[in-house]
């Protein structure tokens, strides 16, 4: 059978879409309400000892506290947008992180007003797994015929059925833009984030010719001195620095948007999107999206993952409505009230969960458009299709409807595509979300990590780090056997020739191997001939001499260049790419732009590690 799909828009019908509010936001304030009584508990032990004059370690603020917590019990990140407002994200790599635990998935993408525990801005939350999602909706994977419920000898759909398409979450809520104007000074958990603005900054150093730095302090909370980054811009106090549109766009993990390489960032590809679809969501009124935040999922030629399909769209998947602010803080001032003892800790949770109620309504978009057209806004915002009939592959065209097969044969369909097929999502009546995922397209999307690997200059560094990657898993050879006829390009438009995948990392070895051959010169004059002074060793050699001859030490085998280079390739990406493209001063390889053409003629392939894994 050909399994063509026809598609159709999704009916303009409401329904009660309470998942999320009922179920995950619940867990979310009930684990608040436990922090806050746990909190309380602390303080009346800090009490006793200062009554006692012991001595004491001051106990944090409760939203400060409240955060530790979440980051500590469920993996959930935060960073600071100002004094009182964190985004929050899950990451996948803490010790605390729960996949199927309501709180972790609800917090794949939420800002959180921390004057009253107010969710004001939420992203799509995390999928379930599909055999909880058959459970919730008693399916048997195995027959079809649970695919209903049945009611007056009317058979009513239990789920509807979607692309899995590819892109890029990215939230859009207009009523934040009062915060846009904001002085930054919490912590934040993500290295990576801060990384980026001391880049953002150096950028700005240079251009200002300003001999100020940015202190960084990597310690469990990654922060930023805020004082000698306010001294060094030469702001005037009260401090204000400005974020234009910051709050009112924001993806998973950066406010205002941010980019996987330095060509567009997701804000510019979103509005090119809506520029090239003649979509203005400036003339939506502002009774429709206030305290509202519409979640779209931006398809765009230059986020590209797997699919061969490049398109410029914007889809609606998601809107929220969050209950307003007066209500919210008239809520928590009540809970604030409360003196705390173990008899009032019951209705302390009773004033959590009055909090927790409405704080999140999700509506469905096909209404959320209807209501806007009801209203003469006639804005073409796009939407989901939902995938109603496969096709016979006979002369007739028979449609077969999809909810006559069962999810295991839905299964079966989707491991029998294209590895560049993603799948299908599933969306339960009452919000609740899965997803029956390609294995082959999966594989493909965990070969190639989640940065963009566009044959590019700017984008070298995710490049090389990709290449680190695949050598160390020994899946160089399997990259290149399934990237290199889909991705090989031609960098300068003026020639003919293309630079592949095959040639860069051929590249990169051949830097990698210059870089060992430096290394073992300056070890061996330095700790073998000792005819070279070990203080004139430059800078970025220092610690990896020091490496190795204490690996000499400890089983007294003499340093070789082979040895070097295994030091090298067991070394992080960043350690090596710093060494070779960042600092290069000290030591400067022979690096070729990738502008400049190379010769395949000259590439000994065998010189790369192609060793595949047996997993």
């Amino acid at each position: 059978m050909d399994t063509t799909i026809e598609t159709s828009f999704i009916k303009n019908e409401e329904t009660t879409l309470n998942y999320v509010n009922n179920c995950l936001v619940k867990k979310f304030y009930e684990f608040i309400a436990d922090v806050y009584i746990e909190h309380q508990q602390l303080k009346k032990v800090q009490e006793e000892s200062m009554k006692n004059e012991n001595i004491f370690k001051p106990l944090q603020e409760f939203a400060q506290y409240f955060l530790y917590k979440l980051f500590y019990n469920y993996g959930v990140k935060r960073r600071m947008a100002n004094n009182h407002i964190a985004l929050l994200y899950y990451s996948k790599s803490a010790k605390g992180y729960k996949n199927t635990e309501p709180i972790t998935m609800l917090c794949r993408h939420m800002l959180l007003d921390l004057r009253f525990m107010r969710i004001i801005s939420l992203g799509i939350p995390k999928a379930i797994k599909l055999d909880e999602f058959c459970s919730m909706n008693t399916i048997d994977k195995t027959n079809s015929e649970t695919n209903n419920n049945i009611v007056n000898d009317i058979k009513n759909e239990k789920y509807d059925m979607y692309y899995f398409t590819e892109g890029t979450m990215m939230t859009y809520n207009p009523s934040l833009v009062k915060y846009n104007i904001t002085v930054v000074d919490y912590n934040s958990d993500d290295d990576y984030d801060m990384e980026e603005l001391e880049n953002e900054y150096k950028q700005k150093n240079k251009k200002s010719e300003s001999k100020s730095e940015l202190t960084i302090d990597n310690d469990n909370d990654t922060k930023m001195d805020i004082i000698e980054l306010t001294a060094s811009l030469e702001l005037d106090k009260p401090t204000e620095i400005k974020f234009n549109n910051q709050f009112m766009y924001s993806t998973r993990k950066v406010l205002g948007t941010g980019k996987f390489s330095s060509s567009k960032s997701f804000l510019e590809m979103f509005t090119e999107n809506n520029k090239i679809n003649k979509i203005d969501l400036e003339k939506i009124p502002e009774e429709f999206v206030k305290d509202t935040v519409l979640v779209f999922n931006i398809e765009h030629p230059d986020n590209n993952i797997i699919s061969t399909i490049k398109r410029n769209s914007n889809m609606l998947c998601a809107v929220f409505k969050f209950k307003n602010e007066e209500e919210s803080e008239t809520d928590y001032n009540r809970i604030m009230s409360i003196d705390y003892s173990k008899e009032n800790e019951e209705s302390i949770k009773s004033h959590f969960n009055k909090l927790a109620e409405t704080m999140v309504t999700q509506i469905h978009v096909s209404a959320f458009k209807k209501q806007l057209y009801d209203n003469d806004c006639k804005i073409n915002i796009q939407l989901p299709k939902i995938i109603k009939h496969f096709e016979k592959n006979n002369t007739d065209k028979e449609q077969i409807n999809v909810n006559t097969f069962s999810i295991e044969q839905l299964e079966y369909i989707v491991d029998n595509k294209s590895k560049f097929f993603h799948g299908y999502i599933l969306y339960g009546k009452n919000g609740e979300r899965t997803k029956i995922a390609n294995k082959k397209y999966k594989e493909l999307c965990e070969l190639k990590g989640n940065k963009p690997i566009t044959i590019d200059n700017s984008n070298i560094k995710n490049l090389f780090y990709l290449y680190i990657r695949l050598t160390k898993q020994k899946n160089i050879y399997k990259f290149i056997k399934e990237f290199d006829s889909e991705n090989t390009i031609t960098i300068n438009s003026t020639n003919s020739n293309h630079t592949t995948y095959k040639q860069i990392f051929m590249w990169f070895y051949n830097l990698i191997n210059n870089y060992a051959l430096q290394l073992f010169k300056i070890y061996h004059y330095s700790f073998v001939k000792k005819t070279f002074n070990k203080q004139d060793i430059p800078y970025a050699l220092k610690p990896m001499c020091g490496d190795l001859h204490t690996l000499y030490k400890s089983n007294n085998v003499p340093i070789t260049k082979f040895i070097i280079e295994k030091y090298l390739l067991e070394q992080t990406a960043s350690k090596l790419y710093w060494r070779l493209f960042e600092n290069n001063i000290d030591v400067v390889p022979i690096i070729t732009p990738i502008t400049k053409q190379i010769d395949t003629n000259q590439i000994d392939t065998n010189q790369i590690d192609t060793n595949e894994t047996s997993n």
